[in-house]
């Protein structure tokens, strides 16, 4: 069995560009594909006003924004703001409509300021805080100054100019005293908490997963030249000949697809500079991968047969596989993320996130299931293989 093994390795190896390509290549892509999106910051939110209202009201979200940290206000008219919010020059667009301060002082909830955003945008929440708090603030004024203006007449007393401007500089004032509630903001991963593995790091994982199963489905053509070749023929006259031939060429892909992995996780670990820990666990999980995708190209060279269409089929497989189950992007809830889970790459994806959350309960069930979906692809695989020897 070892000589078959060697046999194989030789053959394998014998294939310089499609080892290099699948080495060399998920390589420079995840890491160009970590370095856009790592760099890929928004540091600062650009935003379009225009004021219809140019009251105290509306100035007053003007200088809201125009103070908020982060917030890059242009100050235009609303024909132009919707031109640049549609040749996506702006995050957002605030248009304020005639009438707020008079909607603010009769109390009445008319829709008097206008947000809209791109599409995929965090800004609506931000900037919908921020203008809600204004609001909310000059509505507090308005309702001040009707309180103490009831009082004074309650009291026999005249409400003039001057005892107005006295309520609005107590108010003002009070808005400047010291906050009475303070929020302690992290961020997590901070330095308390670490991830185990890099965000980006992980993400680029994902590229060399569509690549490994690429290379496992794509090298899975030998089976097909075997059997069209005559080589598990002669084995099957053997006494578990046929089992071993079959399981050197396992072993002969396992071995290639190890070494692959172990040059790349060994490179990247070295550049993001990971635990020992998160590399064998990482590499673990790879191993259990690569057993499942040398599963699927053994089933595919069972049923297409033909070198071609199993060259083809790795090829698109993978990519749209890997595609849809996040090995570029993060595909993040919903109907697609438990898409994904049905998915070979994505369902290992998942695994890594609880690698890098340390999220045992992942690990536990996941790592489990496929350990058994590997197997059984072995299995089934092995089992239709043979049938169709015995009939050709």
């Amino acid at each position: 069995m070892v000589k078959l093994i060697q046999t194989n390795l030789k053959l394998l190896f014998g294939r310089r560009f499609i080892i290099f390509f699948f080495l060399v290549t998920p390589l420079l892509l995840s890491l160009v594909v970590e370095s856009v999106n790592s760099n890929y910051v928004s540091k600062t939110i650009t935003v379009a006003f225009s004021d219809e209202d140019n009251s105290a009201s509306s100035i007053k979200i003007k200088d809201a924004l125009l103070s908020g940290g982060g917030i890059q206000v242009l100050i235009t008219n609303s024909q132009e703001a919707d031109k640049l919010l549609k040749d996506m020059k702006v995050e957002a667009s605030i248009r304020v409509l005639k009438g707020l301060s008079e909607s603010i002082v009769k109390k009445t909830n008319g829709k008097m300021i206008k947000l809209t955003t791109v599409p995929y945008s965090a800004a609506g929440g931000i900037l919908s805080e921020l203008i809600g708090t204004t609001v909310l603030s000059a509505s507090a004024e308005v309702l001040a100054q009707d309180t103490v203006k009831k009082i004074y007449l309650e009291n026999g007393k005249t409400y003039n100019v001057q005892e107005k401007k006295k309520t609005a500089d107590l108010f003002k004032s009070l808005g400047n005293q010291v906050q009475m509630l303070q929020i302690d903001f992290q961020t997590y991963p901070n330095d308390k908490q670490p991830l185990p593995v890099n965000l980006y790091f992980a993400g680029s994982l994902g590229v060399f997963m569509l690549f490994l199963m690429m290379f496992a489905v794509y090298s899975s053509d030998i089976f097909a030249s075997n059997l069209e070749n005559g080589v598990f023929n002669k084995s099957a006259s053997v006494k578990f000949g046929l089992f071993k031939s079959v399981s050197a060429l396992v072993i002969s892909l396992f071995l290639v697809g190890m070494l692959q992995a172990i040059v790349y996780i060994a490179f990247l670990s070295y550049t993001k500079n990971i635990g020992i820990t998160v590399f064998f666990e990482l590499l673990f999980v790879i191993v259990l991968a690569l057993g499942m995708f040398i599963g699927i190209g053994f089933l595919l060279s069972v049923l297409l047969k033909k070198k071609e269409s199993i060259h083809v089929t790795a090829f698109y497989l993978s990519l749209i596989t890997g595609l849809a189950g996040g090995c570029f992007f993060n595909i993040g809830t919903g109907t697609l993320k438990e898409i994904s889970m049905f998915l070979p790459q994505g369902f290992v994806i998942n695994i890594f996130d609880g690698i890098m959350t340390n999220n045992d309960s992942i690990l536990n069930s996941k790592v489990a299931i496929l350990t058994g979906f590997a197997f059984f692809l072995m299995i089934i695989s092995y089992g239709f293989f043979k049938r169709q020897l015995q009939h050709k």
